[in-house]
């Protein structure tokens, strides 16, 4: 029986050792930017001092929503209102609308995690719907008081709930898609995340203009309990009180932006500021031949330069000269 040779094996590990030094720094790398990649992407807009701007969305099928045709003639001029600020242990959240002078153009909810220094949007925006309150139970449970708007002037109230500390919103309605209501939530509160009640004013109905519903399941489904012509009081446990919460906003109107603050002892620290300018939207067919030009403009600047027209010099042979092209 042979035996197999040391020097060999040695040899042989030697080769697999420099094999794996090779790959791995370029399996590392790889993995390196998968991850810079999905972190990018998932990065938000990082406040720096100026106010940040928001995402222009100039979708055709939103702006007719909310009742707007836009074109080069009449353009529209989109615009943010921040409303309310909700907290918990680990995020900070702003709500509000994106709108112009005539109509609401959409939802907007914004979410720090790192105390205000970078904000990503936390939900799709709902368009021509507002957010107008945010409470937490806790730091999980949390609901969003909103109203979508109907070209018809009628107004749907539902709720954003979250469960998980407001990585994720779902929409939740209050009346059935099927009914043929308007109003909008005057109050709400939910002594626990899974009880709570809302108090909704219609506005079609002159008698009885109120309504009061209750939940046992965290807002999933309201069941009603009143309705009458007085608006109901809803008790509370423990009312939330304006002087302890640990942020705010505040309108700063000579620079046209809305600044989110925190509480620093007696006093507010800015940490995060947020222009009131979105952008404008020229229409659909404006915006198509816009981007058309802007790629058309990006093309040409990345296509190569012409390269200069080479000459061919003239040549002496057996003493004779010979031009390059002649005959």
């Amino acid at each position: 029986m042979s035996r197999f040779p040391v020097t060999t094996l040695f040899r042989w590990l030697a080769a697999a050792l420099c094999l794996l030094i090779a790959i791995l720094p370029s399996a590392a790398q790889n993995s390196s930017s998968e991850k810079q990649s999905d972190k990018e992407d998932a990065a938000g807009i990082v406040y720096a001092g100026e106010p940040l701007s928001l995402r222009l969305d100039c979708d055709y099928d939103t702006l007719l929503q909310a009742g707007l045709v836009c074109n080069e003639d009449v353009p529209c001029d989109l615009l943010l209102e921040l409303i309310a600020t909700g907290e918990t242990k680990t995020s900070i959240f702003a709500i509000g609308n994106v709108h112009t002078q005539e109509a609401t153009v959409s939802t907007i909810l914004l979410a720090s995690h790192d105390s205000g220094k970078t904000w990503v949007e936390a939900a799709r925006r709902i368009a021509a719907a507002s957010l107008e309150s945010i409470q937490f139970a806790d730091d999980e449970h949390g609901w969003i008081a909103a109203q979508e708007h109907d070209i018809d002037s009628s107004t749907n109230p539902f709720f954003y709930i979250t469960q998980n500390g407001g990585k994720y919103w779902d929409r939740r309605n209050i009346w059935a898609n099927n009914e043929d209501r308007s109003g909008v939530i005057v109050d709400y509160y939910f002594e626990t995340p899974q009880h709570g009640f809302v108090v909704i004013e219609r506005s079609s109905s002159s008698d009885d203009a109120f309504e009061l519903h209750e939940t046992r399941n965290g807002g999933r489904s309201w069941s009603p309990r009143q309705i009458s012509g007085e608006r109901p009081t809803i008790r509370r446990r423990l009312a939330a009180r304006a002087e302890d919460a640990g942020w705010r906003l505040s309108e700063d109107r000579r620079a046209g932006a809305y600044d989110v603050e925190k509480r620093r002892g007696n006093s507010w620290e800015k940490v995060a500021s947020f222009s009131s300018e979105i952008g404008t939207c020229l229409g659909k067919e404006a915006e198509m031949e816009k981007e058309a030009a802007e790629k058309l403009l990006t093309q040409q600047d990345d296509a190569p330069a012409d390269e200069p027209e080479k000459k061919e010099e003239p040549v002496v042979q057996d003493g004779v000269l010979v031009v390059p092209g002649a005959r």
